[in-house]
This record gives structure tokens, C-alpha cells and sequence, in this order.
């Protein structure tokens, strides 16, 4: 049913040793001042250096939260983004404080791993973004998360991805019929940013989805197929840090 959730754990192959394990929790915490909503680095100690999509089953997708929802996601002393990497089989990681993509004031959530994993944790964020993310930080947290409690959160929220520039064309479509197709779907208004507002050298466009949770959680589902099963939908900077673009210690406003 729509409620069962389990996470979908692959038996390490020759090929995956490199990879750090779905469930983390045997791994080192950071340092205690990265805790609350400091950075929150879940895994390896640098994701941007030991994390790799050499393994072509990996896929990758980052969303964009406000610093409040970026801090209740990680939870106290990093416990709820660690349990949702352990639920799921996502790994994440989270930017660190007041690290905001370049002209935005909002933090870069990255999720890889096995395309099932990354769906499921990319349905349970964005549907938890419209409860305050109550039920990731609730006292029962020994209990499974159900990725898709969507229908009972109402109102309009408008969710941002970041997706490669390259791929920009595969979204739209030949005469934008492909986002037309997303918005039918879904019923989410799609929109990709305009190119007067690319950040020089930066291959990345953010990509809005406004509607309800599920279908902002749909249409982010639409987006990550595209991207899992396109070459052009491979990121350039697998990574949440991006103080190479901002301009005088200022994020550039584009």
C-alpha cells in the first residue's frame, strides 16, 4: 500500500565498496559546533571529496530550504537527518549555516544513492516542508516514516530544485510540451529560471514547482526520472558549497 515503507538496501558489490553504506549511523559524527543548525555533514567527513556517482545506479538530486527547515531536518546534534539516511537508504548532506545557493537566502540539500532511495527521501522532505517537519522530530522517532503522508498537508508552497543547466531542455521539452505534461500530471506550476538569472560558471538553473505537497512531490519525482535516466542530467558539482560563486563574501545576486 501507499503506506509501506521499506528502505531499498543493496548488498554491497565489487563495484559499490568505494560507496559509503545506505545506513551511516556507524560513522563518525562531526564536530560538536557543526550540531543545531550548523552544517550537518552526514557520513563522510567531505562529501564534496570521498563522494563519487562512479557507479552509474547512483543518482543525485538537490532542493533548496530556508535555514529553519534546513535546522529541523537535521535535527538535534544531526539525530533526524541520520535516521532518515538509516529509513531510506538517501545519503544527504546539508550546507552549512547561512551557506545559501548563490542569490537565494536558502541552504542546498544534496541526496544520492540508489534511485528508489533518493525518491522516497525526496517525497518525505518536501512533504515534511509543509508540516514544519512535526513528524521527523517527534517523540516517536522509533517508528517508520511514511514517505507519502501528502494528502492531509494543504495550502501552496513553492519547492525549488537544482538541476544541471544541461538538462534544462530535456524538462521543458520541444515547445515546453514536456513541462506542460509535468503540470498536467501534477497539477504543480513548474517553472525554470530564467537565463538572465544563471551565476557565471555555474552549470546549475533552479527549478520551481509550486502546488500542493503531493503534487510538488510529483512533480520532483518527474524531474528526478529525467535526470536518473539522462547523461545530461549528471551534476558537475556534486556538492553543497558554493562560496567559489559568491562575490565579496556576498551570495551573488543574479
Amino acid at each position: 500500500g501507499g503506506g509501506d515503507f521499506s528502505p531499498h538496501l543493496h548488498p554491497p558489490g565489487p563495484h559499490t565498496q568505494q560507496h559509503l553504506p545506505p545506513n551511516s549511523n556507524n560513522l563518525p559524527l562531526p564536530s560538536s559546533q557543526e550540531h543545531g543548525n550548523g552544517g550537518m555533514l552526514a557520513g563522510a567527513q567531505d562529501l564534496n571529496l570521498s563522494h563519487t556517482t562512479d557507479d552509474p545506479q547512483d543518482v543525485v538530486i538537490k532542493l533548496l530550504l530556508s535555514n529553519k527547515d534546513a535546522g529541523s531536518l537535521i535535527g538535534r546534534a544531526g539525530a533526524t537527518i541520520m535516521e532518515l539516511q538509516s529509513l531510506t537508504g538517501c545519503r544527504m548532506r546539508v550546507s552549512k549555516a547561512e551557506e545559501f545557493f548563490p542569490g537565494t537566502g536558502e541552504r542546498v540539500v544534496l541526496m544520492t544513492g540508489r534511485y528508489e532511495a533518493v525518491e522516497g527521501c525526496l517525497q518525505t522532505v518536501i512533504s515534511q516542508m509543509y508540516k514544519g517537519f512535526s513528524d521527523l522530530n517527534s517523540a516517536a522517532a522509533h517508528q517508520p516514516l511514511d514517505p507519502k503522508p501528502l494528502q492531509d498537508a494543504q495550502g501552496l508552497r513553492t519547492v525549488t530544485l537544482v538541476v544541471p543547466s544541461a538538462a534544462s531542455g530535456l524538462i521543458i521539452g520541444r515547445g515546453g510540451e514536456n513541462v506542460r505534461a509535468i503540470t498536467l500530471k501534477t497539477g504543480a506550476r513548474v517553472q525554470l529560471a530564467g537565463k538572465e538569472s544563471l551565476i557565471p560558471g555555474l552549470s546549475e538553473r533552479l527549478l520551481s514547482m509550486t502546488g500542493s505537497a503531493e503534487s510538488n512531490a510529483l512533480a520532483a519525482n518527474s524531474v528526478l526520472e529525467i535526470l536518473a535516466t539522462n547523461a545530461a542530467g549528471r551534476y558537475e558539482h556534486i556538492g553543497t558549497s558554493y562560496r567559489s560563486y559568491n562575490v565579496n563574501g556576498v551570495p551573488f545576486a543574479g
